[in-house]
């Protein structure tokens, strides 16, 4: 939308805090104030770091100084090749891996395939942080049938695989639309985890899942699909929100992986959706702070979120957004017929 609220104006419109006053008095906050550090979130974290971390190769000898780094690399991948298929030598893992991080880097995904076949087929384990950024460097650049090919051929050789790798799957999937896929692949994490194989959905896994959800099927039915995965065995949803809201807390401290407006918008929608409106605006004001700007699809879950508890309040705000311009016409009658929202329209 061309023109967006001025959010700071509106955080601190009186009728936000009138409902937020009005939640306090019948609703303790304690459930989410405990907002300690999240260990297996700082690790996934640290491992993300490490392999963005990409040092310079200089060659000691004189004769390589006039080849292109494109050539070097080419090369490096034909010796490497030539040393596992021919010589039947074990590769050298730490060189093995640099190659690919190198590979992915140039953009050439085959041959950064192909590193991590040979290390696999040569009984080299490859390290989670390099198979994991693998699968999301795949997946980021739209090759989401290779990265899922890869996933089952390593299966196949036995690598391990753990959630932050199926993770990337799932986001590569919702970001291109493919929702019911990357509900199948759920399936299968929550299938191994039956199969005592560790693997469980975490907080990641149930943003990413929100977000598309949302924006595919509206957010009375990506709540209905919450809770349909936690039946199967998910974590339950207070559970989940207490995760989330660690994980923002890590994340915000990362320089590599802060949290962006689709996050914010999947928490705002899980405590709205969960009863936790007032919960939800301190997410929302927390999110102006940080200075990322709520979008069409922030204010249209806050508006929901509201309705089901005072649509009195509800309509006022709806009523402000629209004069704004923050909400389109066609959200406006949505918004207005969906819960019978009085008293808006001029």
């Amino acid at each position: 939308m061309a023109v967006l609220l001025n959010s700071a104006s509106l955080a601190s419109k009186p009728l936000l805090f009138r409902f937020k006053s009005r939640c306090r008095r019948r609703r303790s906050y304690e459930f989410l104030s405990d907002v300690s550090s999240f260990p297996s979130a700082r690790a996934l974290l640290a491992s993300v770091s490490a392999i963005t971390e990409w040092r310079t190769r200089r060659s000691s000898n004189a004769d390589t100084t006039a080849r292109t780094p494109e050539q070097m690399l080419n090369d490096a991948f034909r010796n490497l090749e030539r040393s596992v298929e021919t010589s039947g030598r074990r590769p050298d893992a730490t060189r093995a891996t640099q190659l690919l991080y190198d590979l992915c880097k140039a953009n050439k995904m085959k041959k950064a395939i192909r590193v991590m076949e040979m290390l696999a087929s040569s009984g080299v384990i490859p390290d989670a942080a390099s198979y994991t950024y693998l699968v999301s460097q795949l997946c980021k650049r739209g090759n989401i049938g290779h990265a899922m090919q890869l996933v089952e051929r390593m299966d196949e050789l036995g690598i391990p695989t753990n959630t932050a790798t199926y993770n990337s799957l799932v986001r590569g999937l919702c970001l291109h639309g493919k929702l019911s896929k990357s509900l199948q692949l759920l399936d299968r994490l929550m299938e191994r985890r039956r199969g005592s194989t560790g693997l469980v959905p975490n907080a990641f896994t149930y943003t990413f899942l929100l977000e598309a959800a949302y924006k595919e099927r509206g957010a009375d039915e990506a709540i209905r699909l919450m809770d349909v995965i936690v039946a199967k065995g998910g974590k339950p949803w207070r559970s989940w929100l207490e995760e989330a809201m660690r994980i923002f807390e890590v994340m915000e401290e990362s320089e590599e992986c802060r949290p962006c407006v689709e996050n914010f918008n999947a928490l705002i929608l899980g405590l709205c959706k969960s009863g936790r409106t007032d919960l939800g605006l301190n997410v929302y004001m927390a999110m102006i702070d940080k200075g990322k700007m709520p979008n069409e699809m922030t204010y249209t879950i806050i508006v929901e979120g509201i309705a089901h508890e005072e649509a009195d309040i509800a309509a006022e705000v709806l009523r402000e957004l629209y004069l704004r311009n923050a909400l389109s016409h066609s959200t406006l009658e949505r918004l207005m017929m969906q819960y019978d929202l009085q008293g808006v329209l001029i």
